[in-house]
């Protein structure tokens, strides 16, 4: 009897442990969905923030995730795109096809090295960092809004041209004073100034004013200078006379 009695508490046992969930197992994510980036697809992609560039995402679902399922793409700055020319904003819904589903981010102009890149499908979701980077300009033009005046003030124009693309909202340009000459005039002038190309306009324009803070007169050399997309600086020189 006791033997009996034995077998049928080794028998419940073993049918409650098989009904216990291993908590300490852990689920292997790729194995459920990756996200993959090209043309690049290092662990962090650098991409300029010139409001054109694209790079397509795939989300790719492993061996445990079936077919045909709903991933959800996310970017936490720029534009996402699908291929049938739709555009979802920072958010869009793909059904995958042969496991994979893809759509296209492009670039905002405003450089950010926090940008995050999501795919999500049931409760698993996996995240990538993107970085979007100053996009600087090709060419650059300086446009006084006068050559002489007999008012206190000048405005400097500053206009950053891009060939392909726009540039970058936060790229900085510097002014600077090199010459007041001898008459004793005073001027000043904001050190520098940053582009605002939220808008996407080619070319972006920006404006500092040059102010009279004497009774003199005479001619005022200013320096201008930026970082062309080359990497070299761009530094440019106009007179301007108050009389």
């Amino acid at each position: 009897m006791k033997t009996l009695q034995f077998i049928l508490i080794l028998l419940l046992s073993f049918i409650l442990n098989s009904c216990v969930k291993d908590t300490e197992t852990k689920v292997d994510l790729s194995k459920i969905l990756e996200l993959k980036l090209f043309p690049n697809n290092k662990d962090t992609v650098k991409i300029p923030a010139d409001g054109t560039t694209k790079i397509k995402l795939t989300a790719v679902l492993g061996d445990l995730s079936d077919d045909k399922k709903n991933v959800i793409f996310y970017a936490s700055s720029g534009d996402l795109l699908t291929y049938d020319g739709g555009t979802g904003s920072n958010n869009v819904t793909q059904e995958a096809i042969n496991k994979e589903a893809s759509v296209q981010l492009r670039t905002s102009t405003i450089p950010d090295d926090g940008v995050f890149l999501t795919a999500k499908v049931d409760n698993y979701f996996v995240k990538r960092p993107v970085v979007f980077t100053n996009s600087h300009p090709d060419t650059v033009f300086i446009k006084p809004d006068a050559y002489f005046t007999t008012s206190d003030k000048i405005e400097i124009n500053v206009e950053l041209l891009k060939l392909k693309g726009f540039v970058s909202s936060k790229v900085p340009v510097y002014f600077k004073i090199i010459d007041s000459g001898t008459s004793g005039l005073q001027v000043t002038i904001d050190p520098y100034k940053f582009s605002d190309n939220g808008s996407k306009i080619n070319p972006s324009v920006l404006r500092s004013t040059l102010q009279k803070i004497n009774e003199n007169v005479g001619k005022v050399t200013v320096e201008v200078s930026t970082i062309k997309s080359n990497g070299g600086e761009f530094k440019k020189t106009v007179q301007v006379e108050f009389k």
